[in-house]
């Protein structure tokens, strides 16, 4: 209905009313009209929101139910792929049960078979012990002994062998608990020890320390009683280990000390061991090329040491001067027989007592063979050494050997094979001397290759106006007991020549000659050659100079060898040079008395 048709009713309707009245009615019917329109309006706006939201739902809808069909397909396959997973390890699970099943069935009818053998054997014992012809051996029964006790003395390889030893009781008792071990181990400890352990255990009490192992045990025990240099005290003794009484000795005294040193290597031992050995042990250990310690020490062990180090208290006769060590097993008749030298002193020596001197070896190269089988026998003519063993500070000329200045020579016309030793060319019967400036003082010296120091006697010191200081020592000379030198005169300015420097002078009572130049002195100024000339070569870096030689005729032969000791070891090693002139063979036949004592010593 619209609004003129309205208003047409509304005037139909109206008629016979008062207009007031009227109007007013029709106002409030418009103001109606105009809320109907309003909501009217309103409505159709909600109308198409609700159109617009209508369509918005219905394309949600038609997305969901797309995504619920491709939900569904993926279900499908999920239940599917979880289907056939689901079928795998159904069958997996299938197989391992029918293969323990198997495997139970095996292992039952097998433990079936054991129990049937046992019920035999049962049965079987059964008879026989009922049979009474059943005997039971039973093994000895083993005693273990204790290992000893620790009272605490700090020294590596008692600690060392305590350990080792409580080890080896644990494994002998089968005790392989820590906890039982450090109670089974603070039973043998005594004295120092106990004390500790019991300090310890308080402190473990009070929470400040913890041991729980065997190991802890250990740590802790060495670091309380073991000496923190004792590695090193052990490397330096066992720098300076030598070879210096019997292989059986040496090699006890290495393997200590090598045990009480950890992680050293076993080419460092190797190199120790074969370095300590005397030059002749050396010799044989290497010729049989060792690769290990235990290879060097075997064969070591085997070699055989002729040398007697044992010290006899018995009472020594006047002994002869020559020779050396003779074999101790010569024949008894011989014993009393001995040479006698020294006949330009007056004096002569012969003894009725059996006693010789202990043999130490080849006394010419210091090998484990006697000296009539040493294959270096034919080098030396002369061989000049002590009579017998010496005491105290006295020295002793030990292995001799021969300085490249000396030169052997064969005679070959003599079925004897007695070698003759020669120096090198020179004036016959002469000796080289050289004019020298010492502490700025003119001087004359002799240069002897045979003398191990430089000497001089007091008379000439105290005329060269040089100043010595009193210093223990020996001197030796050939044939002749040690005497104590008079003292020592260190870093003398001498001349030579152009040449000049420092050497020590050892001052001591010759008759002779009273400026004596050495092996010391050539040491020091060597590198030094003897020139056709005469003369003497000094080269240095600086330079080279030319000493020149004078040669002095002398009377009687000359045998030069000299020798200075300070509290030298009995079977230390001794260099000795030998001068020993040659002369041309004469023609005079020897008495058959000397031939015979030349054919009784002829060994040596």
């Amino acid at each position: 209905m619209g609004v003129n048709e309205l208003s047409k009713h509304a005037s139909q309707i109206t008629e016979g009313y008062a207009p007031e009245a009227l109007i007013q009615a029709v106002q409030k019917l418009e103001k109606r009209v105009n809320k109907v329109d309003e909501r009217s309006a309103k409505a159709e706006v909600a109308a198409c929101d609700m159109t617009d939201s209508v369509g918005k739902v219905e394309n949600e809808v038609i997305t969901l139910k797309g995504q619920l069909g491709e939900l569904d397909d993926r279900l499908e396959e999920v239940s599917l792929d979880a289907q056939s997973l689901a079928d795998q390890a159904f069958e997996k699970m299938m197989g391992e049960m029918a293969k323990m099943r198997e495997e139970f069935t095996g292992e039952l009818l097998a433990l079936k078979k054991e129990n049937e053998l046992l019920k035999e054997e049962l049965t079987s014992l059964k008879r026989t012990t009922m049979a009474g012809g059943a005997t039971i051996q039973v093994g000895p029964k083993v005693e273990i002994p204790k290992p000893p006790k620790y009272h605490g003395k700090r020294d590596a390889r008692e600690i060392d062998n305590f350990l080792w030893s409580m080890e080896r009781y644990f494994e002998a008792v089968h005790l392989e608990e820590d906890a039982s071990k450090i109670n089974a181990v603070t039973m043998y400890l005594g004295d120092d020890a106990i004390l500790w352990w019991r300090r310890r255990e308080q402190d473990i009490k009070n929470g400040s320390c913890s041991i729980r192992t065997w190991d802890q045990f250990k740590e802790d025990f060495k670091k309380q009683f073991r000496p923190h240099d004792a590695a090193k005290v052990s490397m330096m003794k066992l720098r300076e280990l030598k070879h210096s009484s019997t292989i059986k000795e040496y090699i006890k005294q290495f393997t200590t000390l090598v045990l009480e040193i950890d992680n050293l290597p076993e080419a460092a031992q190797l190199l120790y061991f074969i370095g300590g050995l005397q030059r002749w042990a050396q010799q044989e250990v290497e010729r049989r090329i060792v690769q290990t310690l235990a290879e060097a020490i075997a064969a070591a062990e085997s070699l055989v040491d002729y040398r007697d180090t044992r010290k006899e208290g018995r009472s020594n006769g006047s002994k002869g001067k020559g020779g050396g060590a003779k074999p101790t097993d010569r024949s008894s008749s011989n014993s009393n027989k001995t040479v006698k030298k020294d006949k330009a002193k007056g004096s002569s020596s012969s003894s009725s007592s059996s006693d010789k001197p202990n043999n130490r070896g080849c006394y010419l190269c210091g090998g484990p063979h006697w000296a009539r089988d040493c294959p270096g026998r034919q080098k030396l003519s002369a061989i000049i050494a002590s009579g017998g063993e010496s005491s105290g500070d006295d020295a002793q000329m030990g292995s001799l050997r021969l300085f490249s200045s000396v030169r052997a020579t064969p005679k070959a016309e003599e079925s004897t094979k007695v070698v003759q030793v020669s120096t090198l060319p020179r004036p016959k019967g002469s000796l080289m001397f050289v004019d020298t400036l010492v502490n700025g003082r003119a001087s004359k010296a002799l240069v002897d290759c045979g003398a191990s120091h430089n000497f001089i006697t007091e008379k000439e010191a105290m005329k060269l106006g040089i100043k010595y200081t009193k210093e223990p020592g020996r001197i030796k000379t050939v044939n002749t007991s040690p005497v104590p030198i008079l003292g020592v005169a260190h870093k003398v300015p001498i001349c030579l020549g152009q040449w000049s420097g420092t050497i020590n002078l050892t001052v001591v009572h010759m008759d002779d000659f009273s400026l004596v130049l050495g092996l010391e002195f050539i040491d020091t100024v060597r590198p030094v050659s003897f020139e056709a000339d005469g003369s003497i070569m000094i080269k240095r870096d600086q330079g080279s100079w030319s000493v020149p030689v004078t040669r002095e005729e002398v009377e009687a032969k000359t045998i030069s060898a000299i020798q200075v000791s300070r509290g030298i070891k009995k079977g230390q090693e001794t260099f000795l040079a030998a001068l020993v002139e040659e002369e041309e063979p004469h023609g005079n036949e020897v008495p058959s008395e000397i031939s015979g004592v030349l054919a009784e010593y002829k060994d040596l």
